[in-house]
């Protein structure tokens, strides 16, 4: 891989940011589903659009980070093992992690509703996927606050 990575990269930096674009009034579904086909299909897919996502929610405009959140959420719910072994991975765990301390407020709030969703459902009965329930374990007990109430 290059410095700048792939071409592949490219284009899967660009679909993420269609999907996650400052200009979007709405959550533009169309794109997101465009994504989730794409983002489970082969291993080095899974990762290449996670990090791309993960890009986004670090983005200081919360509008998108929000979006990104979204997206992150639908590929986990619709694009398979592939994109779920990405996410239980200790890179998105440290990413996690440092998004709960320097993302907005309510892009912190949502990425803690899905890691409880994530953690109670489809990382709930896999080994290989332990690290999210875990890391959910350990962020509760240490005080972090999953309430369900919902931010829109």
């Amino acid at each position: 891989m290059g410095l700048f990575g792939t071409s592949n990269d490219v284009v899967i930096a660009d679909e993420v940011e269609r999907a996650t674009n400052e200009n979007n009034v709405d959550d533009a579904w169309d794109q997101i589903i465009a994504v989730c086909d794409k983002a489970g299909k082969a291993a080095e897919e899974a990762k290449s659009y996670l990090r791309a996502i993960v890009k986004r929610l670090y983005n200081a405009d919360p509008h998108i980070a929000i979006q990104a959140v979204t997206l992150l959420d639908a590929c986990v719910k619709n694009s398979g093992r592939l994109f779920h072994v990405e996410v239980a991975s200790r890179e998105f765990e440290n990413d996690f992690l440092k998004l709960q301390s320097k993302a907005h407020a309510t892009v912190s709030k949502k990425l803690r509703e899905a890691l409880k969703r994530w953690a109670e459902n489809e990382f709930k009965s896999d080994q290989q996927l332990n690290l999210i329930p875990s890391l959910y374990t350990k962020l509760k007990n240490s005080g972090v606050d999953f309430s369900s109430e919902m931010v829109s």
